[in-house]
């Protein structure tokens, strides 16, 4: 299946991962300086957040099963993959979003990689030998409730809660579909979603202080 052409890059970038917003051999040839082994590529993923959802229930993220044909077979994941070589590192993840999950990227607006600065992420190695840098991005969406799977890579998506990401089992008797398990391709992977649940309420906590300054200014 040919994936439809992906939307405009319009998306906006919170300020802080601006260092992200650059090609993909500039950031790699940055990483290069000081890595060991030396880089060879780059993997983002991508932490969506549901916007359908009703306010009041817990924050969901979408998470992905991997096609039963393919590497990791009925694993669980977030949308992501390979940036290409002429893309910049946010764009690629852009485009692996809407091929993976048929969402719009509007906004990046946080990183949650292991790690602190541009050096944030995870090493892996592939199974031909290349070392392969991941990264990992909070990401809002236009219409989250619109996911359209490539059947090629992936079977099946939950929105799951914190709790259920937790429990490695997502309850869907409101999809008239039994409870589901978890298991995430890797435990990285794992890690990196719970980084952006904690992400989540930490914003929230920030920005409900900010407005009881206002309150208190005004």
């Amino acid at each position: 299946m040919v994936p439809p052409p992906p939307p405009p890059a319009d998306f906006t970038v919170d300020p802080s991962l601006s260092g992200y917003d650059v090609l993909f051999h500039d950031y790699l040839d940055k990483l290069n300086e000081t890595a060991a082994p030396k880089l060879e590529g780059l993997a983002t993923g991508a932490v969506v957040f549901s916007t359908h959802h009703p306010a009041e229930e817990p924050d969901r993220v979408l998470l992905v099963q991997r096609a039963s044909h393919d590497s990791m077979p009925n694993r669980w994941e977030i949308p992501g993959g390979a940036v290409d070589a002429d893309e910049t590192v946010l764009g690629g993840l852009a485009r692996e979003v809407w091929e993976e999950s048929g969402l719009k990227v509007r906004r990046f607006t946080a990183s949650v990689s292991s790690g602190e600065g541009l050096a944030a992420g995870a090493v892996f190695r592939t199974t031909r030998g290349r070392f392969i840098f991941k990264l990992t991005f909070v990401v809002e969406v236009d219409g989250s409730a619109a996911v359209t799977l490539d059947p090629h890579e992936h079977q099946d998506y939950v929105w799951a809660t914190e709790e259920e990401c937790r429990a490695k089992l997502v309850q869907r008797s409101a999809e008239g579909k039994g409870p589901t398990d978890l298991v995430f391709t890797t435990a990285a992977q794992e890690e990196a979603v719970m980084r952006a649940f904690e992400t989540r309420r930490k914003g929230r906590a920030e920005r409900a202080v900010s407005l009881q300054k206002d309150d208190v200014l005004h």
